[in-house]
């Protein structure tokens, strides 16, 4: 046989099976993803996604790309408990309050620190239909749509997660202490938006690029900017006026 020809079928060969490893390890993934559901959790103050610190275990708001892995989220129901665990998707860790009521992540699942309820408003986060929850319960399974909630341990005493908009977070137990004192919080201070997972059709080159101005990112379509950036998170400030008039510190 001809050697360029071998080299040839050899090289063909081996991106054959290259690939069908990426699609199994694809399907793998995928499969895995589907375990839970699935979100980003979106800060508006500090304009970005709570994630565990590069340098600790302290919980902070401060990426703000929405395509990180580390920004998503598994919602693991817990509902004959009354409440939930958050695990990140990619550390494995899970958001808990330490001893002194600091919201952080790690790996150990202690139950009654990292057991969270939370409170759901009774409202789509943009188009105005209304969703028939009770008030301060939220569904077992969120809607694929985001919404604002307010999270909080479930167990013994109640603490509420929330930041400043420097990204760090609020120490219940210290609070005038740590980077995010009680006099600096903003007004809405333990309010997230629960954002879907960017849908597989949106990971293009066009609608990752960070060199355009969001909105008019190249051949980037709507729908897919919708859905990464939250509906426009940015102009949320009306819709939590609208839902919650009160700071709540």
């Amino acid at each position: 046989m001809n050697s360029k020809l071998f080299l040839s079928i050899t090289v063909l060969s081996f991106l054959l099976i290259l690939e069908s490893c990426s699609a199994t390890a694809k399907k793998g993934n995928e499969g895995f993803k589907m375990m839970y559901p699935i979100f980003r959790f979106y800060f508006p103050p500090s304009n970005a996604y709570i994630t565990g610190a590069n340098n600790s275990n302290e919980l902070v708001v401060q990426e703000r790309n929405p395509f990180r892995l580390n920004v998503e989220w598994e919602w693991i129901s817990k509902s004959r408990h009354g409440g939930l665990f958050l695990r990140n998707l990619d550390t494995q860790e899970y958001l808990c309050f330490d001893k002194i009521g600091k919201p952080v992540v790690q790996k150990e699942l202690n139950f009654n620190g990292c057991l969270l309820v939370v409170s759901m408003a009774p409202l789509k986060m943009f188009g105005g239909k209304k969703v028939s929850y009770p008030k301060g319960v939220g569904p077992v399974y969120p809607p694929p749509w985001p919404v604002l909630i307010r999270p909080a341990r479930a167990k013994q005493r109640v603490w509420r997660l929330g930041f400043c908009s420097n990204g760090h977070p609020f120490i219940n137990g210290t609070p005038a202490k740590g980077a995010c004192p009680v006099w600096i919080l903003p007004r809405w201070w333990s309010i997230l938006i629960m954002c879907p997972v960017i849908p597989d059709r949106c990971w293009t080159a066009a609608c990752m690029s960070t060199s355009l101005t969001y909105g008019k990112r190249l051949r980037c379509p709507q729908e897919c900017l919708n859905q990464i950036h939250c509906l426009d998170a940015m102009k949320t400030n009306s819709a939590l006026s609208n839902l919650l008039p009160e700071s709540g510190k």
